[in-house]
């Protein structure tokens, strides 16, 4: 069996290398026996193999490996529209599958199908708002980037709904929150999930990753304010933050709020190395980091309305 997500074939799309190579069946397994794929649209799929063939690599086209990804995603906005409004556990699980199918592949094409899913959550959530504290309290034990998109996207949705933005400017915002840690891709897992401090030369490895995001985004037509939080959403307004030191009045809007945003979700999710806080104390700790002039007060204020709901008195 070949699983996409370990990585046990190569992807070719050059006609020269391809001449070299005899094309091959792909099955997929169906109630213990194995049903040839016509269209090439299963994500998991399987070979018909020879006794000899088991110790040689697999390769497909970039075409075919498309096509089994674009296939998975229209199946799972699907799942996602459908348990949304009734099953959010269920929706959360769908979201993070979507996320890890379309990571495994970013770019231009996969990437946009997500506008598709950020439009499925915004209708759910702009006919029912109590969808995204419902999603985020689903506390799990079990940390990955996919958890983190999608807690993200949803609090960045929540703040912008709050601030009566436009239902455009949600969609916006929502992909804003999903797509700012792609570059993620491009860390190892045992540096995200490690239990431990890392050491400076791995906390140099992790800190790529904002700009490895915007070169991926940059490849897309998404508006140019998602690349550009992406890259800047661990920068601070006094000039402390990272890749590029920038200071407050040459921020991106949206990489403000995003940056607060990204802090409360670290703070109030489970992580290998620690225990999440409660929403309020969290809030208390990103304050500290709004009086010594690092995150934007004022963002800060109208985001902690929207995360406890309140509308006429600030948070002392």
């Amino acid at each position: 069996m070949v699983d996409q997500n370990t990585r046990m074939y190569e992807i070719i799309n050059d006609p020269k290398i391809l001449s070299k190579y005899e094309s091959f069946d792909i099955f997929t397994k169906h109630f213990g026996n194995y049903k040839l794929i016509e269209n090439r649209n299963d994500y998991t799929f399987a070979i018909k193999r020879k006794s000899d063939f088991l110790n040689k690599k697999l390769f497909i086209t970039l075409d075919d490996q498309m096509k089994m990804i674009k296939g998975k995603q229209y199946k799972l906005n699907n799942k996602l529209k459908s348990s949304m409004r009734v099953n959010v556990s269920k929706a959360k699980l769908i979201l993070k599958d979507l996320i890890q199918v379309t990571l495994s592949e970013p770019v231009s094409d996969i990437l946009l199908k997500m506008k598709d899913t950020v439009k499925i959550i915004v209708d759910s959530y702009l006919h029912n708002p109590s969808i995204v504290s419902s999603i985020t309290r689903i506390c799990v034990h079990d940390y990955s980037t996919q958890q983190h998109l999608i807690n993200v996207m949803l609090y960045c949705m929540g703040y912008a709904h709050f601030t009566g933005l436009s239902k455009e400017d949600i969609k916006l915002y929502g992909l804003i929150g999903l797509m700012h840690d792609v570059g993620k891709i491009g860390v190892p897992n045992y540096l995200l999930q490690a239990p431990r401090k890392l050491t400076g030369k791995e906390m140099g490895t992790i800190r790529k990753h904002p700009v490895i995001s915007w070169k991926i985004l940059k490849n897309t037509n998404f508006d140019e304010r998602v690349r550009i939080a992406a890259c800047e959403h661990h920068e601070r307004i006094d000039g402390s933050g990272y890749p590029e030191g920038k200071t407050g009045e040459k921020l991106l809007e949206a990489s403000k709020v995003l940056a607060i945003v990204d802090v409360f979700e670290a703070l109030t999710t489970w992580r290998p190395y620690k225990e999440p806080i409660k929403p309020f104390k969290a809030l208390q700790v990103i304050k500290q980091d709004v009086l010594t002039k690092k995150l934007d007060g004022p963002i800060f204020q109208k985001f902690a309305y929207s995360v406890v709901g309140m509308s006429s008195q600030s948070i002392n």
